[in-house]
């Protein structure tokens, strides 16, 4: 449990100590169970009369979020696998599907931070959570345009330091990497590039 959180501001100490081997629940449980929870206090309207109807829906979107950020782990890890053998980095894909786990806590700040703007702002919801169901996890979607996407920003410093345990590279060779699939979520809202089916929600 402490390495959950050094790993926030620690990252290199923590995949160092991983590096051999690399525990993959406590990262993933702890980003899907707070995100969920997280997702479906934000959805649910508990002042209506129809708040039970509410609370069902949103579990259900809720699980939908918890698909596609499977989904997106899973693509990271293969992402990463991939450059690892191109880095000669001699990792098993196991090995970076847990690797992508630890960079991505900080998308729990990310959902715990996203709920908390969505309660206080009086923003509807539905409007910015239901097309891009993952998206606020790591800061993208939230009513303030003006808004940085920290947790976003705060994986790709832990994906550097990730990179430069595991591989022995150079820092711009790490940033360079990392660069890509954090580029990739970013600008997939905003440019409406249909990596995924979002068509589904227009």
């Amino acid at each position: 449990m402490n390495r959950l959180w050094r790993v926030l501001y620690q990252p290199r100490q923590v995949f160092d100590e991983i590096r051999e081997w690399t525990p993959i629940s406590l990262p993933l449980w702890a980003i899907l169970i707070v995100g969920f929870v997280c997702y479906v206090i934000t959805l649910t309207d508990h002042k209506g009369y129809y708040w039970f109807f509410e609370f069902v829906v949103s579990i259900l979107f809720s699980l939908w979020s918890l698909t596609w950020i499977l989904i997106l782990l899973l693509a990271w890890a293969t992402y990463y696998w991939i450059a690892s053998m191109i880095l000669k980095a001699g990792k098993h894909w196991s090995d970076w599907f847990g690797f992508t786990c630890w960079i991505a806590v900080p998308a729990v700040l990310g959902s715990i931070g996203g709920m908390l703007l969505f309660e206080f702002s009086g923003v509807n919801t539905h409007k910015f959570l239901e097309p891009y169901p993952f998206f606020w996890w790591f800061g993208l979607m939230v009513p303030n345009v003006f808004f940085i996407p920290i947790p976003l920003i705060w994986t790709f410093f832990i994906a550097v330091n990730g990179l430069r345990s595991w591989t022995g590279r150079n820092t711009r060779t790490c940033m360079l990497v990392a660069l890509v699939p954090v580029v990739a979520l970013a600008v997939g809202p905003t440019n409406s590039i249909e990596i995924f089916p979002f068509a589904l929600f227009r």
